[in-house]
């Protein structure tokens, strides 16, 4: 029973943590899923990141990821390579406006909260949350 309750407490602090990150990510005139997309692009500048990646990174379907694409492109804050900005199969990018706008993202003050803990309790944090993250996907893939 004991073990239950903490289970349930972690599913509760999880929740809350969720809000206040989300809360915060009300900003610049973005939603969090667009701040999402952004920290996905500078993330992984170097590779060839698709709107399916977005999609697959936000957890979203293909065609939100295509709308919170979109919008940032309408925003200067994302390229894409090609004439089609909808074709999801194109590569995207920060604009050097996107870039800027990442200096102001509003995870970094969570970042640094997270940078104070102890060595040791940052890597049992990232590595229960990964393992977490990574189950609930597939929960969710075997739907």
């Amino acid at each position: 029973m004991q073990r239950e309750h903490l289970s349930y407490a972690i599913g509760t602090l999880l929740e809350r943590v969720g809000r206040l990150v989300q809360a915060a990510c009300f900003t610049n005139d973005l939603p969090p899923v667009q701040w999402s997309t952004l920290r996905c692009l500078a993330q992984n500048s170097s590779a060839r990141i698709t709107v399916t990646s977005i999609a697959t990174y936000s957890g979203v379907a293909q065609s939100s990821a295509s709308r919170t694409v979109s919008a940032l492109v309408k925003k200067g804050l994302v390229s894409v390579d090609g004439e089609r900005a909808s074709d999801r199969s194109r590569r995207l990018a920060l604009t050097l406006e996107g870039w800027r706008l990442m200096e102001r993202d509003p995870l970094i003050s969570i970042v640094e909260t997270v940078a104070a803990l102890p060595q040791a309790q940052k890597a049992a944090l990232h590595d229960s949350l990964y393992l977490l993250l990574n189950r609930l996907y597939k929960e969710n893939q075997d739907d």
